[in-house]
């Protein structure tokens, strides 16, 4: 009775555990989709205001094109003649940089510039290929004869010019080490930049070192997860084979896990490099997480589930065969007793129903299943094959995960954040999820 009652509550668990992770997915997918639907409506509520504030700035686009055709000072050398006539790194003194380097910027005749505007030499900020750079303020050098001759700033990423930044540093290439001819200049927060030469520094995206440091790092971390997916059950389903050398199926929940977790890590450190400040993670990159853990523990869920109905059954069967076996050794002595009981024929055809029962049961063992048609096939057949072949549901959420991932590297590329997606694209990759636990809960093992 004890056995019979504590499969129950096995059965009852594993059900339990299965059907909330799985509609959990889907509520999840819906509220995302419901959440974006709502975003949508109140970004069409502010078509009218944000037209309005377009053609207030085309118009002001409009003003300083017209302006910008008159003469001026700037157009013969910078604001009433003023121009940046060296630009270098302090310690190097060579015309390249980086961010966390101190740069010095001469000027020709900045003492009078200086002078000229009077109360606001503290606003005098750095512009690159002509986006300011606030936030990041100089110190003033003097030359032999007291008067100000150049400007020295440290390059970082302050909260005002992460933007700005962020467009300067994106879309690095993969060289020995990246550089980026830009033009550097000098002006007030309230003001354009004087003039300038063009591309006078090199401002270093990442230097070699560094990314080969981080490339080492990366391709030790992508060796060590294939090899223990390999050489280990991490990447497996946890799947009971009878000969101890067949190797197990790789797991689709588990792989798919272990490509997001990766991908993170990765893109996570790569920003680091380029921008040196870690990024925040964003919710996107949370969600995605979330599901392919949530699909990850679903999936091991129902494997273990089935194998616990399989374990139950056979452990009520040789309870049964236990009970069995002991009454037939108890009539077996009460026949052999003397004197003979007086129900000895009763005890005999109690005993042959008794080793009949005895017999069906042994023939119903063992109940375990061997999963011998379910030993690794190889890693693409293990991951799109289930007990009946190749199938849609688990093909559905390969693609969908390599889609998404290359969505992912891409933005990480294009805007050195991590990524924030459509909610209706996560929404996608939760039902993707679902309908992969939802079919793989009636999914046999053979």
């Amino acid at each position: 009775m004890s056995n019979l009652m504590w499969y129950k509550f096995i059965h009852f668990t594993k059900e339990a555990a299965l059907y909330f992770i799985l509609p959990a997915l889907i509520v999840l997918s819906i509220c995302i989709s419901v959440n974006a639907q709502e975003t949508s409506s109140e970004e069409k509520k502010s078509v009218g205001t944000a037209t309005e504030s377009d053609e207030a700035a085309r118009t002001k686009e409009d003003l300083k094109s017209v302006i910008s055709k008159l003469p001026q000072n700037k157009l013969e050398g910078g604001a009433q003649g003023y121009k940046v006539t060296n630009v270098y790194e302090r310690n190097s003194l060579k015309n390249e940089g980086s961010l966390g380097d101190y740069i010095t910027v001469e000027v020709n005749d900045l003492q009078s510039f200086i002078s000229t505007n009077a109360g606001k030499d503290k606003n005098i900020i750095l512009f690159i290929n002509g986006l300011p750079i606030r936030g990041v303020y100089p110190v003033f050098i003097k030359d032999t004869l007291g008067k100000y001759s150049k400007l020295e700033y440290y390059l970082s990423r302050s909260n005002e010019s992460k933007a700005n930044w962020d467009i300067l540093l994106r879309r690095p290439d993969l060289e020995d080490r990246s550089d980026k001819r830009v033009t550097v200049s000098i002006g007030y927060e309230d003001d354009t930049d004087i003039i300038a030469d063009k591309n006078n520094f090199n401002l270093v995206i990442f230097k070699s070192g560094t990314i080969l440091i981080f490339l080492i790092g990366l391709l030790i971390l992508l060796v060590l997860t294939v090899l223990l997916g390999i050489k280990t059950n991490m990447l497996r389903e946890p799947v009971m084979l009878q000969e101890n050398y067949l190797r197990k199926p790789y797991s689709l929940a588990l792989t798919q896990l272990a490509f997001w977790s990766f991908l993170v890590i990765a893109s996570y450190f790569a920003i680091f490099i380029v921008t040196s400040e870690f990024p925040p993670i964003t919710g996107s990159v949370l969600v995605l997480i979330g599901i392919s853990s949530g699909t990850a523990l679903g999936s091991v869920l129902i494997n273990y589930g089935k194998y616990s109905d399989a374990e139950s059954k056979d452990n009520l069967i040789w309870a049964e065969k236990n009970v069995i076996k002991t009454r037939i050794e108890e009539i077996e002595e009460e026949l052999n007793s003397k004197p003979k009981p007086a129900n000895s024929n009763e005890l005999k055809n109690e005993m042959e129903m008794k080793k009949v029962r005895y017999y069906e049961l042994s023939k119903t063992q063992p109940l375990m299943p061997t999963d011998i048609s379910r030993k690794s096939k190889g890693f693409w057949k293990d991951l799109l094959s289930d007990s009946n072949g190749i199938s849609l549901y688990r093909f559905q959420i390969a693609i969908w995960t390599f889609v998404i991932g290359i969505i992912f590297i891409i933005d990480v590329y294009n805007t050195l954040s991590m990524p924030q997606f459509d909610n209706t694209l996560l929404a996608l990759m939760g039902i993707s999820s679902g309908t992969y636990l939802g079919f793989k809960i009636p999914e046999k093992l053979q």
